[in-house]
C-alpha cells in the first residue's frame, strides 16, 4: 500500500468516526442544525448552508459566554445605599495626637553626658543638641534637618528610637526604670505628657498608646493597629501575634457618641481623627492645639459596609481588601498601612535602610547616613503613584461638619492653675451609608451561560455532559484503531 492510499484509508475512517459520533450525539441532543448536516438525502451545498449556520450559533454561544465571564471576573459587584438607620451602631474613631514640643532639657543634658560623654560646657554642646532636637521631631516630611550630622563619626550609629525615647523622658536613664514600661512612666512619672480620656461609655477603658508614625512618636486612642506601632515592641509581628479588638462603637439612639480627651501641660500637640483601622501618614493635615485651648468638634460619619458574599469574590473580583485579609506579610491591611509598607520597601531598595516608622517591616534602620541618603533620593515623594494598594472593603470616612475653638488663656497675672488643652468630639447620627453587594453571583453566571447556550444551540447541561462522554469514547476508539494497524 502507497503512502496516498494509506492517508486516503486514515482520512475515510475519522470521518466516518465522527459521523458516526454526530449522530449518535445528536440522537441525544438534539441540537440546532447538525441533522440537516448529517442527513446524506440532502444537496452538499444545503449541508453546506446549515454547517455555516451551526458554527456561527457557537460563535455566538461563546461569545455571549465570554462577555458573560468577562463580566463576572471583572466586575461583579455593586455599591447601594442603605438608610434603615434606626437600629445602627457607630464606630467611633480612633485619635491619634503627636507632641510637637517634644524635648526635655533635663533629658538631653543625661542623654548627651551618658552616650557621649558631652557635657553644656562642652563646646560641642550645641551641635549635639541640634541633633536630639532633629531626631525628638523627626518625621518623613523634615528629613532634611539631618544633612549637617550626616558625616559626624560620633552620630553615624546613633540609634534614632532610644534618642526619642530619651528626649521624652527625663528618667529613662534611672537604672530602676530601664526595665519599665514607656507608657507606664509617661502616664506616671512624667507630668507633662499627663492625659484623661472620657468617653459616653464609662465602664470603656481608653488609654493613649505611645506609637510609632511617620510624624514620630505619637499617642493613638481606640485603634486597634496600635500594637503593630507599638514603642515597646520593635519586632516586626507575626500574622497570628496580633491581638483582635473592635474599636468603641456607639448606639445613636441611646447614646451622645463623643469622645473627649484632656491634655495637660504646655506641650502643644497636633490631633488627627481618622477611622480605627487606619493611621495617618506623614503629609496628613491635622489641627494644633494651643495649651490652653477647648476645641469642641462635631463629625459626620460616611460608612461603608459590605454583604457576606463579597468576601467569597477574589481580590481582583472585588478590587478590595478586608482588615483581615494579609498581602504583603502585613499583620492587617488598611489603605495607610499598605502605603506605608511601600514607602518602606522603597527605602530598603534605595538606602537599604528604613525610618524607624516602620517596625512591621523587616529590615536596618536608618542611622544619621541613611536619613541622608533618603533625603538625598527625595524619598518619599518617589513612592508617590508607585504603591498599588486596593481599596479596603469596609470603609471609615470622617468629615468634619463643625469646629469651634475656645481659649482659656488667663495671662501671667491670672489665678495660677493647671493648664490643659481639651479635644472633644462627637458623631452625629448617620441616616445612610455605604453598602458593597454582588450583583453578579456565580449562579448568575451558571444561568446566563446556560441560556446562552440553550438559545443559540439548544443543548442543557446533562446534553453537555453527555458530549464529553462521546468525546472520551471517540479517543477510545482512535487508541484502539492505532493499536490494530500497529498489529
Amino acid at each position: 500500500m502507497s503512502l496516498k492510499e494509506l492517508l486516503c484509508s486514515i482520512w475515510r475512517f475519522f470521518l466516518k468516526l465522527y459521523f458516526g459520533y454526530l449522530r449518535r450525539m445528536n440522537e441525544v441532543s438534539q441540537t440546532h442544525g447538525v441533522n440537516y448536516i448529517l442527513d446524506e438525502r440532502l444537496h452538499p451545498l444545503e449541508r453546506l448552508v446549515w454547517v455555516v449556520i451551526v458554527i456561527s450559533a457557537f460563535c455566538g454561544a461563546i461569545s455571549i459566554g465570554s462577555n458573560q465571564l468577562g463580566r463576572y471576573n471583572a466586575n461583579p459587584t455593586v455599591i447601594s445605599l442603605e438608610r434603615d438607620y434606626h437600629d445602627w451602631n457607630g464606630t467611633m474613631p480612633a485619635v491619634t495626637f503627636c507632641y510637637v514640643d517634644r524635648l526635655s532639657p533635663e533629658a538631653v543634658e543625661v542623654f548627651l553626658e551618658t552616650k557621649w560623654n558631652i557635657t553644656p560646657s562642652h563646646k560641642e554642646y550645641p551641635f549635639f543638641s541640634r541633633f536630639i532636637e532633629s531626631v525628638s521631631n523627626i518625621s518623613v516630611m523634615n528629613l532634611q534637618a539631618f544633612d549637617e550630622f550626616a558625616f559626624d563619626e560620633q552620630l553615624r550609629s546613633a540609634d534614632f528610637l532610644e534618642i526619642t525615647k530619651a528626649a521624652f523622658d527625663e528618667f529613662a536613664f534611672d537604672e530602676q526604670l530601664r526595665s519599665a514600661d514607656f507608657l507606664e512612666i509617661t502616664k506616671a512619672v512624667v507630668p507633662i505628657f499627663e492625659q484623661y480620656i472620657s468617653n459616653f461609655d464609662r465602664t470603656a477603658q481608653l488609654d493613649a498608646v505611645p506609637i510609632v508614625t511617620e510624624k514620630g512618636l505619637c499617642y493613638s486612642v481606640n485603634s486597634p493597629l496600635t500594637p503593630i506601632f507599638s514603642v515597646a515592641n520593635r519586632k516586626p509581628h507575626q500574622e497570628n501575634e496580633i491581638p483582635v479588638r473592635e474599636p468603641l462603637s456607639c448606639k445613636y439612639t441611646k447614646n451622645q457618641c463623643f469622645l473627649k480627651i484632656d491634655v495637660y501641660g504646655f506641650r502643644l500637640s497636633s490631633v488627627f481623627v481618622h477611622s480605627p483601622f487606619e493611621i495617618p501618614l506623614g503629609d496628613t493635615q491635622a489641627p494644633s492645639l494651643e495649651p490652653t485651648d477647648e476645641i469642641t468638634a462635631t463629625y459626620r460619619i460616611i460608612e461603608t459596609t459590605a454583604d457576606d458574599s463579597v468576601r467569597e469574590l477574589s481580590v481582583s473580583q472585588r478590587n478590595c481588601l478586608f482588615y483581615d485579609e494579609k498581602i504583603r506579610r502585613l499583620p492587617s491591611y488598611s489603605l495607610n498601612l499598605c502605603t506605608m509598607e511601600c514607602r518602606a520597601r522603597a527605602a530598603l531598595n534605595a538606602c537599604g535602610c528604613k525610618p524607624f516608622f516602620y517596625p512591621f517591616v523587616q529590615g536596618p534602620d536608618c542611622n544619621v547616613e541613611g536619613i541622608f541618603c533618603l533625603n538625598r533620593l527625595s524619598w518619599p515623594e518617589r513612592t508617590k503613584g508607585t504603591c498599588d494598594c486596593p481599596k479596603p472593603c469596609l470603609d471609615l470616612l470622617y468629615i468634619p461638619n463643625s469646629y469651634k475653638v475656645e481659649s482659656w488663656d488667663v495671662g501671667e497675672e491670672g489665678i495660677p492653675f493647671a493648664q490643659k488643652s481639651t479635644f472633644r468630639l462627637e458623631i452625629l447620627p448617620a441616616k445612610m451609608r455605604n453598602r458593597r453587594e454582588v450583583l453578579f453571583t456565580f449562579e448568575d453566571l451558571l444561568v446566563s451561560l446556560g441560556a446562552a447556550t440553550s438559545l443559540f444551540i439548544g443543548i442543557s447541561f446533562y446534553n453537555m455532559l453527555h458530549g464529553l462522554l462521546l468525546h472520551f469514547e471517540l479517543v477510545i476508539e482512535i487508541i484502539q484503531w492505532c493499536r490494530g494497524r500497529r498489529s
